[in-house]
């Protein structure tokens, strides 16, 4: 019982500490007693006594366990586990094969169960049947169909590029209803002369394509138009309206805040769009008829029949227009339609003060004016606005006063009233003479105390506190009019001459109206130097401004020449402040008065002659900026060019190749390559000291040119692809730059009208090469094979190369050349478009100016531009 107890103590060590019974075995010294341990007659046991016999060469012994092992494992009662034990037989087979390899052999392959019974083909044949050069039919157009066919046979266009879809519109006729659907929801070719007849169709089928899935913003406003006509139905989807609006937009938005009366011309076009709408559009035409009611008012205009358009519209509820009892179709009032009007300010939930402002205008006149109101105005508000437009404009009270209130009457007789016309404006030229429109009730005398502010206020406002100032002019005017009586009169200021900026008040019986009134304006133009930023100022008719003084904190900068320099600074000095130009000023916000000091650097280095051991020339060019304007190279203090080099087996060595360095714009400096290299990295560092702080900066520029990757790959051979005087070839090179000949490759070429690629098997010539020739319409194509890595390649494009940008005057002629010459605009091929922004709204708008290109003498011809920004695209440019 006793010795039951220490043979299960000691198998619980063991599993309890199996460390200490390996490191125990593993010393022969005390192998024994390790194994000693193990209970008898477990796998544990068999394993480490037969592993114990096989490690001191006792075979027979080592027999004898593993047959008892087997024995032990195949029992009918109680088996154990055979786990291990094909692990010692196979330590036996390959320790036996140094005395007999063949049987060996023999048995190991009994044993894995191995065959061999494959055949070793004859690889150089199978080469020799592969083409060396690239089959130009293989990878014509109708290759690529015939994939695109096989693959969707019934919608072989679900796989065309942009620039194919474009083109398959040239037979619309044949398209069948799937096809017309699928083009109108997912095509991008706006530009197609035959795109809004798509569209067209594609709303006349049964059912009708979801027009919220088409996008409108792109087409032209020539193209809108037939679809309007083509379609109706379409006047009753909000996208395509917005997209018609956005079109009627003027040349420059930006500017209409400032020009009435070109954004109320812009909004009346609006308007006659969107009274032609469904009553589904009732929202949008509420907003645009409001803006464009406002908008006429500004200038003096009263549509009679705009506003009764606008007061017709359904109403749920509202202050004075009569309810609509039952509508489908009320007005919301959180439809944001701004970016469309271009005014800065949503319509507001109250409309009343304008509506009645333009009512009063017609019926102050006549005393039968109503008739045209009955039907939409509550009629004893109707009544009221009557009276007190009669009663204002000087009718007999006695006629009028009874169809108001005792307190209303005594009210309205008693008002005192001061207010500007709404067409009055607070910015005029500084040669123009300044008139004020004003609204007068019942002020028999007015006084007019006019304040010149100071040239240094470019932030004044009308409220502005005038206490303890005194006026630079006073006078007063009187009038005739009863009190009861509104008149509108036109105030002369001829005080304000010149250009400066004034505060104008009128008072009469402690009421007072106040105006801003700004002459001549200001716009500064800052650019940037090597030492600091320029500043010139320019007048409202963008004429330089002579002489001017600029105000930064406790700064002051004045002119030379029409413009001023401010020179960098330490310290986070003052960036904003103030330009003063006689008796104007202005704001002016500058830039970053710390220097900013870059090195930039071109690392020049010839590929073909990195070769290991021998010296090779960097050209390198150099220049120093601030604010990436050039510095001079000399300020650059002890500037020293180091290599750095990774070789194979991750050895890295650095050296510094020039410790000072002469340098100039262009050095020519030679280098030693070193053996086994696989990436170079070569750095410029110097200093230099800050003009502002004094402090020095150490600026540096690198570059790392990678080399001999396939050094680090399993894959013996490297592709390269190079252009050539007929077309473009691939070389397969080995590890040591030796042609590889008849070696397979296969090649993935994607073309420009296609998503899906052809495959092509070839193989190299005897100089390792393959002839790809022309790739006509190919845009990438991918190499692969079991002797390289995947190597892609983009044809570079054989076309002209033409400026990005042109900066040219007004009405200047621009002859551009043409990528592909053609006698014909090819509005598939070419784009000619203007983008102009209105900040306020984030608002990008394009007009499309096609029609205006001309052609000539293999050279697009535009002329006729106004001011602004134009986007040309030729070709392959079209796709981004």
């Amino acid at each position: 019982m006793r010795s039951l107890l220490i043979l299960l103590f000691a198998t619980l060590v063991l599993r309890a500490n199996p460390d200490f019974f390996r490191e125990s075995f593993a010393d022969p010294a005390t192998r024994a007693a390790a194994i000693a341990t193990l209970t008898p007659g477990t796998s544990d046991h068999f394993f480490y006594t037969a592993l114990d016999h096989q490690l001191n060469g006792r075979a027979k012994e080592y027999a004898d366990t593993i047959s008892a092992w087997k024995a032990a494992s195949k029992a009918a009662k109680n088996p154990i586990s055979d786990s291990g034990l094909a692990t010692l037989e196979n330590r036996r087979i390959l320790l036996a094969y140094d005395k007999d390899p063949k049987a060996a052999l023999a048995e190991l392959t009994r044993v894995l169960d191995l065959k061999f019974d494959a055949t070793k083909p004859d690889s150089a044949a199978v080469n020799k049947a592969l083409p060396t050069a690239l089959d130009p039919a293989l990878i014509s157009p109708a290759s690529f169909q015939k994939i695109a066919e096989l693959a969707n046979p019934r919608e072989p266009y679900l796989t065309y590029e942009p620039a194919l879809l474009a083109t398959e519109l040239d037979s619309l006729q044949t398209f069948s209803p799937e096809r017309i659907r699928w083009f109108a929801e997912h095509a991008r070719c706006s530009d197609h002369p035959r795109f809004a007849e798509l569209l067209g169709k594609a709303l006349a089928l049964k059912p009708p394509s979801d027009a919220d899935n088409i996008d409108f913003s792109g087409l032209t406003l020539f193209q809108l138009d037939d679809l309007k006509k083509s379609t109706p139905a379409l006047l009753s989807n909000t996208g395509f309206n917005k997209a018609y609006l956005t079109k009627l937009t003027p040349a420059y938005p930006a500017e209409l805040d400032r020009h009435p009366e070109a954004h109320a011309a812009f909004l009346a076009a609006c308007k006659d769009y969107i009274l032609t709408l469904p009553p589904a559009q009732n929202s949008l035409k509420a907003h645009i008829l409001y803006q464009h009611l406002r908008l006429q008012e500004i200038i003096g205009n009263h549509p009679l029949e705009d506003l009764l358009a606008y007061l017709a519209l359904p109403r749920q509820s509202h202050p004075i227009i009569v309810p609509t009892k039952e509508s489908d179709h009320y007005p919301t009032a959180d439809t944001d339609s701004s970016n469309i009007t271009l005014c800065p300010d949503n319509v507001p939930g109250d409309d009343s003060p304008l509506i009645e402002s333009c009512l009063r205008h017609f019926l102050k006149d006549s005393d039968t004016a109503q008739k045209p109101f009955i039907p939409f105005i509550q009629e004893k508000r109707l009544a009221v606005l009557h009276a007190e437009a009669r009663l204002l404009a000087g009718a007999d009270p006695a006629r009028w006063a009874s169809a108001l209130t005792s307190d209303g009457y005594k009210s309205l007789r008693e008002e005192t009233r001061i207010s500007f016309a709404p067409s009055v404006h607070e910015l005029f030229s500084s040669d123009e003479n300044v008139s004020l429109p004003l609204d007068l009730k019942n002020t028999p005398s007015l006084l007019i105390r006019i304040y010149a502010i100071d040239a240094k206020e470019a932030d004044a406002s009308a409220s502005l506190d005038l206490d303890g100032l005194v006026p630079h002019h006073i006078r007063t005017v009187t009038f005739a009019q009863a009190p009861l009586v509104l008149h509108r009169e036109t105030i002369d200021l001829p005080e304000l001459a010149g250009a400066g900026t004034w505060i104008v008040e009128f008072v009469s019986d402690r009421i007072s109206a106040r105006a801003l009134i700004r002459k001549g304006n200001l716009t500064p133009y800052v650019s940037r130097t090597p030492a600091g930023q320029l500043v010139r100022l320019f007048n409202e008719k963008s004429q330089p401004v002579a002489n001017f003084t600029l105000t930064l904190g406790d700064e002051t900068f004045t002119s030379k020449d029409g413009s001023l320099t401010v020179p960098d600074a330490a310290n986070q000095p003052v960036t904003s402040g103030t330009l003063t130009a006689g008796n104007l000023a202005t704001s002016v916000i500058l830039g970053d008065r710390g220097d900013s000091f870059e090195l930039e650097s071109s690392f020049l280095l010839d590929r073909e002659q990195l070769l290991a051991d021998l010296k090779t020339t960097l050209h390198l060019r150099t220049r120093l900026t601030n604010h990436w304007q050039p510095v001079s190279l000399e300020k650059v203090e002890n500037p020293t060019l180091v290599l750095k080099a990774q070789l194979l087996g991750g050895v890295t060595t650095e050296r510094t190749i020039a410790d000072p360095l002469a340098l100039a714009a262009t050095n020519e400096i030679p280098i030693l390559i070193p053996a086994d290299l696989l990436s170079l990295t070569l750095t410029l560092s110097g200093t230099v000291t800050s003009p502002t702080s004094g402090e020095k900066k150490t600026l540096t520029a690198t570059e790392t040119f990678q080399l001999n990757g396939a050094l680090e790959s399993s894959r013996i051979a490297t592709a390269l692809f190079s252009p050539t005087s007929t077309g473009h070839r691939l070389s397969l090179r080995g590890r040591n730059g030796e042609p590889l000949p008849d070696r397979p490759v296969t090649l993935s070429l994607k073309h420009k009208l296609y998503e899906k690629p052809v495959s092509a098997d070839l193989r190299t010539d005897a100089s390792g090469t393959i002839d790809l020739g022309k790739l006509e319409g190919i845009a990438s194509l991918t190499a692969s094979s079991s002797d390289i890595e995947s190597t892609s390649y983009t044809p570079p494009a054989r076309e002209l190369a033409i400026p990005a940008r042109y900066v040219i005057p007004a009405d200047r002629e621009l002859r551009i050349p043409l990528l592909h010459p053609s006698e014909k605009a090819d509005p598939a091929r070419i784009r000619f478009r203007r983008f102009m922004e209105f900040p306020k709204n984030e608002l990008n708008i394009t007009q499309d100016l096609f029609p205006r290109l001309k052609f000539t003498d293999k050279h697009l011809v535009i002329s006729g531009l106004t001011p602004g920004d134009y986007d040309l695209l030729q070709d392959d440019e079209l796709e981004t």
